[in-house]
């Protein structure tokens, strides 16, 4: 019988570390905070492709025309 009490106390304490896990972070709403980090983080990481693309073309262009300011 004393296993089955410190079974249940084990499942007990859990389920009171989990349920005061979640009320903290939805108290300091860390996990909305989480998700907008996320969502900056692929819009920033589609403006650098963006932004990679177009250096790319107008870096061809330049050379095409022989105006390459880079080494300038």
């Amino acid at each position: 019988m004393g296993i089955f009490v410190i079974i249940f106390l084990a499942i007990l304490v859990i389920a009171v570390i989990y349920i005061l896990r979640e009320f903290w972070t939805w108290y300091f709403k860390i996990n909305k905070i989480v998700s907008l980090l996320e969502d900056i983080s692929r819009k920033l990481d589609k403006l650098d492709k963006i932004d990679t693309i177009l250096n790319s073309n107008k870096n061809n262009s330049d050379i095409e025309n022989g105006t390459n300011t880079e080494n300038n």
